[in-house]
């Protein structure tokens, strides 16, 4: 019966060092896996800065497109009011530099 008991306690003993070796390999697989967890939050917390900051850079860019659209779409519309007031005043006679304005109008320029 002694042999029953020693058998049976070296297996305990046995079962007891494997079991502590599976604990601190689980501990050090949760350790390394607490320290990724770690390591892709800082990554994380980067990254969300980069994509807060392209966001800023791209807005910014199609607010300066759209500006300059517009100036674009200004300067045309100026350019086309020139180009009407040139053809609207080619119809008048030039102004010789020793008559004033005033004389002028009230030569060419008919009451309606």
């Amino acid at each position: 019966m002694t042999d029953r008991y020693t058998q049976r306690l070296n297996q305990v003993i046995v079962n007891n060092e494997v079991t502590e070796v599976s604990n601190k390999t689980l501990l050090q697989e949760l350790q390394d896996s607490r320290a990724t967890i770690s390591r892709l939050t800082a990554h994380h917390a980067r990254s969300m800065g980069w994509d807060t900051r392209l966001t800023a850079a791209l807005k910014e860019r199609d607010d300066m497109q759209q500006e300059r659209d517009s100036e674009s779409h200004r300067a045309r519309l100026a350019e086309s009011r020139f180009v009407a007031l040139k053809d609207k005043t080619s119809m008048y006679p030039p102004v010789s530099t020793g008559s004033s304005v005033v004389t002028f109008l009230q030569a060419n320029c008919r009451p309606r």
